[in-house]
Order: C-alpha cells, then sequence, then structure tokens
C-alpha cells in the first residue's frame, strides 16, 4: 500500500505540473469486502486454502511466531473479516452486502464542483465504463477489430455529479458469487446464501428494504413473501439473460480446470529463454495439471557450474530443477508439509548437455485439488535417478510473485537445499516445457 500510494502521488503531481488535473476523471475504489479465505482458523499457508487442504490449529500453532514475517503468507480467521465489513453481513465472496459493498471516489473538477460531498445513488461496478464513455463523448464500440460486441450492461452515473439528490437512474441489478445469489431492485434486495455443495432449491433466500435498512439486519422475508417471490423471480429472469445459469458453485476447482483456456496461444512446446521475467501459471498452465517434460540446453565449463535451471513457485510450494555440487538436482515443495527431492545418480561432466526432468501424471484428485505422479531424470536423454509418488497441489502462488523462472530462483526459496537466487553460474542455452 505504501508503494502504492507513492506511485499514484507522482501521476497526480504529474498532473498538476501539465494542468491537466482539472480536465481529469479519477476514479479510486477498493476490492471487495473482507475475506473469508482464512476460514475459521487462519492460515499460515494460504495456498493450502486454495487447494481445499485448510490448516488446522495443530497445523499453525508452531508456526504462529512466524505469522505475518516473510516465512509465511498469512490469511486472518474470518472472525476478523467480519470486523473488517462491519456493519455488513457475511464477506467477500458471499452476496451479502459484507462482500458486495465498497467505496468509490470520483475526481473531476471540472463538472463535481461541491467537492467532498456523498452521492447516495445505488449503482454497481459495470456502471463505471458507460459513465467514462458519456463524460468523454465516445460512442459505445459495437465492434472490436471486426469482432461484434455485446452491449454494455451498465448505466451511466454522470448525472449524479450535478444532481447530487436526483433518485438513481440504476433500475435492477443482480448478483451470483459461487452458486449465492441476490438481486436490487428498487430499494429492495433479495439474498440467498449457499452452501457449497447443497441443493439449490435448499437455499432460503432473504429480503430486505435497504432504503430503510441499509445492514440488512431486518429479514422481511416471512412479513412479505409476494415481494420476495416477485424479487426472486426477477433474478432467475436476469441470471438467463446474462448468462449466468446453470449455475456452478465450484470455486478453485474453475481455476484449476484443464480446459480452461489460458492467455497464452496453445501449443504443445514453449521454448524459454534466460533473462526472461518471472512468468504466472496463467501463462502456460499449472505445470501440476498434466504431463510434462522440462528441458534445459546447457554448456558446462570445465570447472564445473552450479545453480537453477528452472523453477516455478516460491518458499509455500513448487518446485526447481537445479544442479549442486555437480549434480542434476529436482526437489518439490508440497504445500511446506512436504518436501520431495531427488539427486542424479552420476556428476555432469564438461561441455553440452540436455538435462531433463519429466513428471508423469498418475492420478488427479478433486478434494483435496492435487496431483501426483512420478519424477524422472534424464542427462542427456539417459535416466538419471526416478522419484515415485510425488504429491503436488494444482493451484499455487497465483497473485504472488511465484511464476516460472529461467536461470534463477527469484524470492524466497522454494526448497532448503539452497539459498536464493542461485543463478545458473554455466551457460543456459534455453529451457523447453513440453507438455504430454
Amino acid at each position: 500500500l505504501d508503494h502504492t500510494d507513492v506511485q499514484i502521488g507522482r501521476l497526480f503531481s504529474a498532473l498538476e505540473n501539465m494542468n491537466l488535473s482539472d480536465n481529469t476523471i479519477i476514479l479510486i475504489m477498493s476490492d471487495n469486502g473482507a475475506s473469508q479465505e482464512g476460514s475459521q482458523n487462519g492460515s499460515n499457508v494460504s495456498d493450502r486454502y486454495r487447494n481445499l487442504l485448510p490448516e488446522t490449529l495443530e497445523d499453525l500453532m508452531p508456526h504462529i511466531d512466524k505469522l505475518g514475517t516473510s516465512q509465511s503468507l498469512t490469511l486472518y480467521p474470518y472472525g476478523w473479516a467480519m470486523a473488517g465489513n462491519t456493519p455488513f453481513k457475511r464477506w467477500k465472496q458471499d452476496t451479502h452486502a459484507g462482500g458486495t459493498t465498497t467505496p468509490l471516489i470520483v475526481s473531476y473538477p471540472n463538472r463535481i464542483k461541491d467537492k467532498g460531498s456523498k452521492r447516495h445513488q445505488y449503482h454497481h461496478l459495470i456502471d463505471i465504463v458507460p459513465t467514462l464513455l458519456e463524460l468523454s463523448e465516445i460512442p459505445e464500440p459495437k465492434q472490436v477489430n471486426g469482432i461484434p460486441q455485446m452491449p454494455l450492461h451498465g448505466v451511466s452515473m454522470a448525472y449524479t455529479f450535478d444532481n447530487p439528490n436526483e433518485k438513481t437512474r440504476k433500475v435492477k441489478q443482480y448478483y451470483e458469487m459461487f452458486g449465492k445469489k441476490s438481486i436490487w431492485a428498487d430499494g429492495w434486495n433479495a439474498v440467498s446464501y449457499h452452501k457449497r455443495g447443497d441443493d439449490y432449491r435448499n437455499d432460503k433466500w432473504e429480503l430486505y428494504d435497504v432504503q430503510e435498512d441499509f445492514t440488512e439486519s431486518k429479514n422481511l422475508a416471512d412479513r412479505n413473501p409476494q415481494k420476495l417471490k416477485e424479487m426472486v423471480d426477477l433474478w432467475w429472469q436476469e441470471g438467463k439473460s446474462y448468462g449466468v445459469l446453470p449455475l456452478d458453485d465450484r470455486l478453485f476447482e474453475r481455476v484449476n480446470e484443464p480446459n480452461r483456456p489460458q492467455i497464452a496461444i496453445d501449443k504443445d512446446v514453449y521454448t524459454l529463454y534466460p533473462n526472461t521475467s518471472q512468468m504466472q501459471p496463467n501463462f502456460f498452465g499449472f505445470l501440476s495439471n498434466s504431463s510434462h517434460t522440462v528441458t534445459a540446453f546447457v554448456n558446462i565449463p570445465k570447472k564445473g557450474a552450479d545453480g537453477v535451471l528452472a523453477s516455478e513457485g516460491y518458499e509455500q510450494c513448487g518446485w526447481s530443477f537445479y544442479v549442486k555440487n555437480g549434480k542434476l538436482n529436482y526437489a518439490h515443495n508440497f504445500l511446506k508439509i512436504k518436501e520431495y527431492h531427488i539427486e542424479s545418480t552420476q556428476k555432469l561432466s564438461p561441455g553440452q548437455h540436455r538435462l531433463t526432468f519429466r513428471y508423469m501424471l498418475k492420478e488427479r484428485l478433486p478434494r483435496p485439488l492435487t496431483t501426483k505422479g512420478d519424477i524422472e531424470l534424464f542427462i542427456d536423454d539417459k535416466p538419471a535417478g526416478i522419484l515415485k509418488d510425488v504429491t503436488m497441489a494444482r493451484i499455487y502462488g497465483i497473485g504472488f510473485g511465484a511464476g516460472f523462472c529461467v536461470g534463477s530462483n527469484v524470492g524466497a526459496a522454494i526448497t532448503k537445499q539452497y539459498q536464493t537466487p542461485f543463478d545458473y553460474k554455466g551457460i543456459l542455452e534455453k529451457v523447453t516445457v513440453e507438455f504430454k
């Protein structure tokens, strides 16, 4: 946050120096509500939550003095999340107000004259683009690069800049998050909490008059069943219109779906080079999801060369492929629960080599989100060691700087076998990643 604050300050100063501040629209908002991802006990290894393997108190207590240090990636217990969302109910990933309500600050001096004032009209994130298009007098795009675009779903908020007390022009807004549902219409809100895996027909709907009860503290479902039915019917209409159906209450299983489209062009082999910036897993997917082969093309000097050839992950989870004491090594850190390690049976000789590890997937488990397979080392296509039944997390390091590295282990050490960055000291031509 300190870093972000400084950079935003630099931007604002530049706009002022160029006399552009008054004619610049700046919007600042927070993320959705405080997170429930720490569950009841909190966490020391947050990727355990993402792989549906939450920590128990027995797991946490030995590490209590490390919480908040560089040796942890902590999620607070959801009791603290509830406090953080006060006065609203529930939290992030829910459709009660605690998960969907967030402040929005807009600066536009050329248009907003009552600086520091408040607006109370109901609006949603999808209303920002229509607002910016109206203010900049740019028509809604019908095509982008020849591809037809769906109509914008939002409503411009620009009218609120001049008319702080005008009634909201928003008519209705549906919400859905992992099977949890809510809908706002004309000052009323109907919301239903859904427990993952339960029959949707058993979800109980609540009804609130949020014009009078902004914090959703008085459930009027029993007092006004006709209004509740009207709102629930409206949600199903909106859900059908906007592609919400069929409902899917899976969480990280959806993120980790093997057939999910990736950012990168889909191909069987990727070639990566030294000094390539760290790449996040969605560049070509989490390697643990399928069988794969990683090969480093090296030239080893006469005196030998140690260091990391390729790695993916960080201290909490991941793998590293490296040379140490002249031997080829592979280490896998399974959520700090267990570290697997294999070393080649012979030392590497000077000269050009193809150094390979192959992961052969044998089993993919839905809960916890793990895979199991065998790791085999090769030196110039000749077997150099095998490690059977390696358990891997299927999701790790999303957004935490734990991507794929070539020639080093950036950040915290994945394995206890070396200290970072442990750059490779020989000549590393390239690394290929092949999926099979």
